[in-house]
């Protein structure tokens, strides 16, 4: 073959093994028919990496497998076989290519009894993301060109297929997190969030069931019950799964569909606090976090106190008015040789409840944990969990805004990505740790924003009840009777 291309084309010609492959964007097409496939399974991918290196972006790759899930050596030669699932777990673990068709065909050959897999695959092109806002219009390729649906149909993922609370009885699936608001970096997570219909069990008889759980993928699918309640409060880690774009939904059932359709039940201005209270949480943690690292020892101590104080918030709602005793914290001159000043307590209790007891001291004993790790920080880790704060802080109160003045659940934030991905990669944090004045401008800017939502919005003060108990009527009606 390669004496006889030599002879046809005007071009220099190469022998080499794929592995040795060390073009740099040179190349506009790669064809690799029945050749990867003598390439050993540990050395697939790395081969994989050379084709995309040697690619120019955007450039394509033609490969084919003999069809199967075995490696093995026949008469000498090495064979590695590949199945829709597993060279699509491959394909998408890279995150470099594109799948732009993938077909089994039939060996052409007289009595071979053999079936092949065959993919055309693109590479992605890759933005590197600067200031320029214009330079922002392309940053959602990568993740448009991943092959979520590949990766939903491997191995890893048969819980989908198998469960019997799962498999045709999803509604919606569709990614959670950093993929779903486009603020995603080399290192995010993939999160798959979903809803399944309840079992007949669960409606009519005895079991019980709120949602599944796959540590291991990061997978949570909700019992459809259990989503109402959550939808009905405004929650926003449920209401962002109502607000995908069409192509993050893996999988929309008709019923999926009519969630979605329906998503305006579930909102109200229930949304100001909910929303109000996952950017409060998001602050705090901010907060805590710098006081941690660059308040004075006293100060950090107030700090201490106050955060207490507001992890206490709801103790303190649950028990006012009652008499069964009462606590005072404060600060005064410290006992601890190490420490100038600390928060000392005064706690009179009498027939109070043990395990409410129990919870007061453990909330308690958290936030001054978490304080004490002061000094064991990974900086550059924990600056990254901080901007990573900072940009959902900015991004819940977007959301917060477009409910109660558009009555819309946008989850995906695609016109918003060169602020919130600004804010992530730490465009707004100093080096000492701390945020600029810029960025608490713009948070205040944000907090007006909402504040005046909350004033004009014609959200109603709580959803409507009865067309909420129609609509779950009717979907936990199909899921007894499939009518």
């Amino acid at each position: 073959m390669y004496e006889h291309t030599r002879s046809v084309v005007d071009v220099p010609v190469v022998h080499m093994k794929a592995e040795a492959m060390d073009f740099k964007k040179e190349l506009d097409a790669v064809w690799a028919c029945a050749s990867l496939l003598h390439v050993p399974g540990t050395q697939q991918k790395n081969v994989l990496v050379l084709i995309g290196e040697a690619l120019k972006p955007g450039g394509i790759c033609y490969c084919s497998w003999k069809y199967g899930d075995e490696e093995r050596t026949d008469n000498g030669r090495h064979f590695t076989d590949y199945t829709e699932q597993s060279l699509g777990g491959l394909l998408n673990s890279m995150g470099i290519f594109k799948v732009m068709n993938r077909w089994i065909t039939d060996d052409v050959r007289i009595n071979k009894d053999q079936k092949w897999i065959n993919v055309i695959i693109k590479k992605i092109v890759k933005i590197v993301i600067q200031s320029d806002e214009s330079r922002y219009d392309l940053l959602w390729e990568r993740v448009e060109n991943m092959d979520f649906r590949a990766l939903m149909n491997t191995t890893e993922y048969d819980f989908l297929r198998t469960n019997e609370r799962l498999g045709d009885r999803i509604m919606l699936l569709g990614l959670g997190g950093s993929y779903a608001y486009g603020t995603n970096n080399e290192g995010s997570d993939i999160d798959f969030r979903g809803v399944t219909l309840m079992l007949p069990s669960d409606l009519l008889g005895l079991t019980e069931f709120e949602q599944y759980e796959d540590d291991k993928t990061d997978t949570v699918i909700y019992g459809f019950n259990k989503l109402v309640k959550l939808l009905l409060e405004c929650n926003p880690n449920t209401c962002e799964m109502l607000g995908l774009d069409e192509e993050q939904y893996l999988i929309k059932s008709k019923l999926g569909q009519e969630l979605v359709d329906n998503s305006g039940l579930f909102l109200s201005k229930r949304a100001i606090k909910s929303f109000g209270g996952y950017a409060g949480a998001q602050l705090r943690r901010l907060q805590n976090a710098i006081a941690r690292d660059t308040l004075p020892q006293t100060d950090r101590e107030k700090h201490i106190l106050k955060s207490v104080m507001n992890a206490l918030d709801d103790f303190n709602r649950r028990y006012a008015g009652k008499e069964n005793g009462s606590i005072r914290l404060y600060i005064d001159r410290a006992e601890n040789p190490k420490l100038d000043t600390e928060i000392f307590v005064d706690a009179d209790y009498k027939h109070f409840p043990l395990r409410d007891y129990t919870n007061l001291w453990g909330t308690m004993r958290t936030v001054v944990r978490d304080y004490d790790k002061i000094g064991k920080r990974n900086k550059k880790k924990d600056d990254n969990h901080l901007n990573k704060h900072a940009m959902h802080l900015i991004r819940l109160f977007m959301m917060a805004i477009d409910i109660l003045e558009k009555g819309e659940i946008r989850t995906h934030r695609k016109d918003d990505l060169p602020i919130l991905l600004a804010i992530r990669r730490g465009d707004y944090m100093l080096t000492d740790g701390t945020f600029s004045t810029e960025f608490y401008e713009m948070l205040e800017e944000y907090e007006y924003k909402l504040d005046e939502a909350a004033v004009r919005t014609v959200l109603p003060d709580n959803p409507d009840m009865e067309k909420v108990e129609a609509f779950v009527e009717h979907i936990n009606r199909y899921a007894v009777t499939g009518e």
